[in-house]
């Protein structure tokens, strides 16, 4: 689209691209009705000459520039002035190219058709990146769809925090019943970020869910949930072996709660300790660490032994949480979790969860985007 008062550089410039089949032309002469032509036609180069009566040709730059649908529109000036003050001031106002009236047909070209093919693969690439936000919304959905609700199997409370740092997560957790007296819990926590992380961390949630019926059989068969979840995280990481094809791994801590006695089995992946809140006393930091999930064949995993007494809480989180930066790149640490722990002893598991995502925030000085995964699972024994 060409916007120039001349009738005679509108029909040069007509001449100049008459046999260029994949050029079209539209010329503008009054340059109040330049803004309505370009949002009705939509033209992939904007020739504007800088001197036009009653009309300012800089403030008609920074008024396409301004434009939310003509602000990314290659502006190409076409002056008969050669002040390199005035090519300076075009470029400040938003212009990408300055001619001088008028050129040679093979610069007009290869200028034209520069910044045309620039424009249309600028407009692909927000298409395709408007669809691929709408493609993760409706993923990141579907992943937070499938999260279990707030609220209780039995005497076993479940409440929970989760932001993830991207559209979808590589977090995951669940609790669940494997059998009329035993109850599953885990967190999940998938190295890396973005989609392949979160595919892997479905699959994992998909697995565990349903290895109900294989965790009450292992109770049977090994006489106790100790033995039973640590056959249980063993048997799942020599699949995960067999299947996966790609380098990463997950963390995971796995847990079996007998619903009678209280009695819960732990057994940790790679991931951060569980905490444990007793009725009276301070959080007790429950595992030594073990390898994630898909280092080395046929590990085998121990489990840890514990009872919750009435009252008592057992916290689960990934390392997004302790490993939080401030603005100092100091990270939040276990001593500042166990704090909010500590303080939150007596208040409902959902202001546990909701003070703990208040103190990470202040932690980044306010900011509420979190550069890894947060994920934190409280459960209350209330028998």
């Amino acid at each position: 689209m060409l916007i120039d008062d001349q009738a005679i550089v509108a029909y040069a410039v007509q001449q100049l691209i008459k046999t260029q089949e994949d050029i079209e032309f539209l010329a503008v002469q009054h340059a109040d009705r330049a803004m309505a032509a370009a949002l009705q036609w939509l033209p992939t180069v904007i020739l504007q000459d800088l001197v036009m009566p009653n009309t300012d040709g800089f403030e008609l730059v920074r008024r396409f520039r301004e434009h939310p649908r003509t602000r990314d529109i290659p502006i190409v000036v076409l002056s008969t002035k050669e002040d390199a003050e005035v090519k300076a001031q075009a470029f400040a106002d938003g212009a990408n190219d300055y001619l001088i009236k008028l050129p040679a047909q093979a610069e007009m070209l290869a200028r034209l058709r520069y910044h045309s093919a620039a424009y249309v693969h600028h407009l692909q690439r927000d298409a395709a990146y408007t669809q691929l936000s709408r493609e993760l919304n409706m993923a990141r959905r579907m992943l937070l769809g499938l999260l279990p609700e707030p609220g209780h199997i039995g005497p076993a409370h479940f409440d929970w925090l989760f932001q993830a740092s991207s559209y979808v997560s590589g977090d995951c957790f669940d609790y669940f019943p494997i059998d009329s007296r035993h109850l599953c819990f885990y967190v999940v926590d998938v190295s890396g970020h973005g989609v392949s992380a979160a595919m892997l961390a479905f699959n994992a949630q998909h697995q565990i869910r349903a290895s109900d019926r294989q965790a009450a059989a292992m109770i049977g068969q090994h006489g106790g949930i100790g033995p039973a979840a640590a056959a249980m995280v063993t048997d799942f990481n020599n699949r995960f072996m067999q299947m996966r094809e790609t380098s990463l791994y997950l963390t995971m801590v796995y847990g079996i709660l007998d619903q009678e006695t209280g009695d819960v089995a732990l057994v940790q992946a790679g991931h951060p300790p569980a905490m444990l809140m007793p009725k009276e006393g301070p959080p007790v930091p429950i595992g030594d660490g073990g390898l994630p999930i898909g280092f080395v064949s046929d590990t085998q995993y121990e489990s840890h032994l514990l009872r919750l007494e009435p009252g008592a809480r057992l916290y689960l989180y990934s390392d997004g949480i302790t490993d939080c930066q401030n603005m100092h790149e100091e990270c939040y640490g276990a001593g500042r979790l166990q704090q909010v722990l500590e303080f939150g002893r007596n208040l409902p598991l959902k202001d546990v969860g909701e003070r703990l995502h208040h103190a990470l925030r202040h932690w980044q000085g306010g900011i509420d985007n979190f550069a890894d995964d947060v994920t934190f699972l409280a459960i209350e024994f209330k028998p």
